[in-house]
Formats: structure tokens, C-alpha cells, sequence
């Protein structure tokens, strides 16, 4: 008969020395698996290590985020909120394509969540 190992199966000693090899948000992940890991290490470990870059940019950003006004959406390449018409091709930038053409301007199409500055 053999038996499978599992990691929850390992000596609580052999997993805490595994976790010190992770990153911050690593430790995090591996105590939410499972009740018996989230007791086995300690918070403190936690604490002892530095959040990821990864991390620190997402604690970052959910940290500044604001929600913008109904009024207003939010870019999604400068992060910046405009009004709603920013975001239509009928306010983007007109641009003529040969100088004899200043009649007919042609509109530039906004893909969606761009504001019309890009």
C-alpha cells in the first residue's frame, strides 16, 4: 500500500521553514489554504518579511483609488477621471489627412474606456 504526502502532512517544523523562503504575499496565500496552515504560522512571521513589489503596488493602488462621480469615468491608460463626453469619438481630436481636405475633417475613433487625450 502506498501512501500519498501531502504538504499539510509535513513536519509543522520542515513547513515553517519552507514558508520563511516565501515572499510576504506568498506567506498570505499559503495561510489562506487552508485552516490548518492559517493556525500552524504564526502572524508574526508575517511581519517579518517585506511585501513583494507586486504587493506594495497593489496595496498602493487599492489604497489611492478613488471611485469616480457618476458624472465622470475613469481612463484607463492615464487613471485619470473626465466627464462622460471625453470618451466619444465626437470629442476626439480631428485631424485633417491632406491639407486639401480641411473641409471634411475626419474623427478619430475612441476605443472604449480611453479618454480622448491618447
Amino acid at each position: 500500500a502506498s501512501s500519498t504526502v501531502t504538504f499539510s502532512s509535513l513536519p509543522l517544523e520542515l513547513i515553517l521553514e519552507i514558508s520563511d523562503y516565501l515572499p510576504r504575499d506568498g506567506m498570505l496565500s499559503l495561510k489562506l489554504t487552508s485552516r490548518f496552515l492559517h493556525d500552524a504560522i504564526p502572524k508574526g512571521r508575517l511581519e517579518r518579511t517585506a511585501p513583494s513589489p507586486c504587493a506594495r503596488f497593489a496595496i498602493r493602488a487599492y489604497l489611492t483609488f478613488t471611485k469616480p462621480k457618476p458624472t465622470h469615468t475613469r481612463c484607463i491608460l492615464c487613471k485619470a477621471s473626465y466627464p462622460h463626453n471625453q470618451f466619444s469619438s465626437y470629442a476626439s481630436p480631428v485631424h485633417n489627412s491632406h491639407p486639401l481636405d480641411h473641409d471634411y475633417p475626419k474623427v478619430i475613433e475612441i476605443p472604449g474606456r480611453f479618454c480622448n487625450l491618447h
